[in-house]
């Protein structure tokens, strides 16, 4: 979450949550939510940005921050990039460059 905070204050700005838990998960919405408008305005390097920021969260974050991303930012910003045509193609790249070890397995998951 401080990762977000640092990067994003507006995003965490508000946050009164009960546990540090819940915090990071609305922080980690927030951030997808911000990404799915920039994607959607086809603004690349911010897009860029949010994925970079959530990559260096779920790799170097604890299990807690890792299925925050998973479950959250990846769930969430996948559905966008498969539902929206206005996307621009290079942001479905980008994100496969970024996740698309955890995107295959939601993907497996929901073949099962």
């Amino acid at each position: 979450m401080l990762a977000i905070q640092v990067q994003y204050p507006a995003l965490t700005y508000s946050l009164n949550c009960d546990s540090w838990i819940k915090q990071l998960f609305k922080s980690v919405q927030n951030l997808a939510d911000y990404t799915k408008k920039q994607l959607l305005l086809g603004n690349i390097i911010e897009v860029e940005h949010c994925y970079q920021l959530a990559h260096d969260i779920h790799e170097k974050g604890g299990n807690i921050s890792k299925t925050a991303i998973e479950n959250v930012f990846v769930y969430g910003v996948s559905k966008t990039l498969e539902v929206s045509f206005a996307v621009p193609n290079q942001a479905r790249q980008q994100f496969l460059g970024f996740f698309k070890k955890e995107y295959a397995r939601q993907i497996c998951a929901s073949l099962a």
